[in-house]
């Protein structure tokens, strides 16, 4: 039995470098393909008309240095790749791989990994909240209203204004 839980781990540790690769650069195609997620990378700004495009440069490493991915924001597109970059915006240290591929999986408790020292981030972290919101609109794409629905509802329920969803 436990030679099957440490074959489980080897495979799992061997298979999470290429799973956090294809989940990134699914989130690339994403952006690429989907019209209405294209305006997350470049768009122009809904008051005054100014054209933006979203600029940063993210690496995800384990710490012991064995794992490196990286994420490239530019010209609105995202390109993944393996391996170091050059000036990082924002580094993500992961302290195993279980963690990585964790990190990687919908519904990931960030504050969690956080408060349990398993994640630590270097750089301009308002570069990671973009991240994740760009990450939740993926998540969430074709059922925004749901999503506002719900939040109506939690103000409701919590005294607020704004009426229930229909």
């Amino acid at each position: 039995m436990e030679l099957l839980g440490a074959g489980r781990k080897w495979l799992r540790d061997r298979t999470t470098p290429a799973v956090v690769w294809a989940t990134l650069r699914a989130m690339a195609l994403a952006f690429r393909t989907v019209p209405s997620l294209r305006r997350h990378l470049a768009h122009r700004h809904p008051a005054t008309g100014t054209p933006f495009a979203f600029r940063a440069r993210f690496q995800f490493s384990t710490r012991d240095g064995a794992t490196h991915l990286h994420a490239v924001f530019a010209d609105g597109r995202m390109h993944v790749g393996t391996g170091r970059i050059d000036r990082p915006d924002v580094t993500a240290r992961f302290r195993d791989l279980d963690v990585m591929r964790a990190f990687f999986t919908p519904g990931a408790d960030l504050f969690a990994f956080l408060l349990r020292n398993e994640i630590a981030f270097e750089g301009n972290l308002s570069y990671l909240a973009k991240f994740g919101h760009m990450s939740t609109a993926l998540q969430l794409r074709g059922r925004q209203k749901a999503a506002r629905g719900q939040v109506r509802l939690v103000r409701e329920v919590r005294g607020g204004r704004e009426a229930p969803p229909p």
